[in-house]
């Protein structure tokens, strides 16, 4: 395209009215010029302005929790998701506000979690030493508690569980040696000789066996006596060979299941004990809030020749029953 350039040169001498009515030609003449002019100058295009769609604006961050029903019931409505109403958590229990202004109720009937000062932590049954030389998991719901290692003959309490008045403890005849430690399991080894107590840290108390490690520890544990201390707790037998501790009123708060015992061998399809035998278990009451169980191995059993060691004497205890969790919308 050809762009004009026009360069003029005007010179204009004013005589008359001739001069004034050519100078009014001339005036039209340079306007139509100048239209000429702009006209051939080429015009460039104007951009469009495109319309954009609005951004609709993001959904808040759920919280984890709010204090109470309402504040969790407002904050699950905006961000639409489920949020934990924290005044109604429990150790088994945990209460969600639903975006659709429902509740739902999780409940564990085994403690989950520990009120440690102002906070809820999850149950921790990793054992680790404490200053004054006892041993306890790093949070328990029911302050489970072993001993370390002591001196001397007569009773040393190995285990305590519970607090004030439902506190229980179990007790060894004879010094205890210092503990190992293995996660939630503690072992205090050659108790007897050849034989090791060890006690399994649970989140409803704790389990304990005697493990045999060769054929003459087998001699030491003919009979064997533990003496348990329940407090306002009473302790008898099931009449199925196992051990319920009761309350004031009546209620089963914990039991020592039916003793068993086996050797190490096992079944290379199903992986079960192959060589195993019953425990006999009594009573005997030794005071007020005081109970001796005795447990007495099959002789039988003891007498076998071709008996796989380790063989373990095994006698659970256990302070609570233990359920699967379940959900329970509200």
């Amino acid at each position: 395209m050809q762009t004009h350039r026009w360069q003029s040169r005007v010179f204009i001498t004013l005589a008359g009215e001739g001069c004034a009515a050519w100078v009014r030609r001339t005036a039209i003449f340079l306007v139509f010029v100048l239209v000429a002019t702009m006209s051939d100058v080429p015009t460039r295009p104007m951009p469009q302005a495109t319309a954009s769609a609005p951004t609709p604006a993001p959904k808040p961050k759920c919280p984890d929790d709010r204090a109470n029903e309402v504040s969790a019931a407002i904050a699950a409505k905006l961000c639409d998701s489920r949020v934990e109403v924290a005044n109604r958590r429990t150790e088994t229990t945990q209460v969600f506000a639903n975006p659709d202004g429902t509740l739902t109720e999780e409940q564990a009937l085994a403690p989950v979690r520990v009120h440690q000062g102002d906070q809820w932590v999850p149950v921790d049954l990793t054992l680790q030493r404490r200053s004054d030389g006892s041993v306890a998991p790093i949070a328990h719901p029911l302050a489970l508690t072993f001993a370390g290692a002591t001196s001397g003959a007569g009773e040393h309490e190995v285990v305590k569980v519970g607090e004030d008045t439902d506190q229980t403890g179990l007790a060894w005849n004879g010094a205890l040696p210092e503990p190992v430690l293995n996660g939630r399991t503690i072992t205090y080894r050659d108790v007897r000789p050849g034989v090791d107590l060890v006690f399994h840290a649970h989140a409803t108390g704790y389990e304990q066996h005697f493990v045999v490690k060769d054929r003459a520890g087998l001699a030491q544990v003919r009979k064997l006596s533990l003496p348990l201390r329940t407090g306002k707790l009473t302790a008898a037998t099931d009449g199925m060979g196992g051990l319920l501790l009761k309350d004031g009123r009546g209620r089963q708060v914990g039991r020592a299941q039916t003793p068993l015992m086996w050797d190490a061998k096992v079944a290379p399809q199903s992986g079960e004990r192959v060589n195993h035998a019953p425990v006999a278990l009594r009573t005997v009451t030794a005071g007020k809030g005081r109970t001796v169980m005795e447990l007495t191995p099959d002789a039988g059993f003891l007498a076998r020749t071709d008996l796989t060691f380790p063989v373990t004497i095994d006698p659970p205890t256990s302070l609570s029953p233990s359920f699967d969790a379940f959900v329970q919308n509200t």
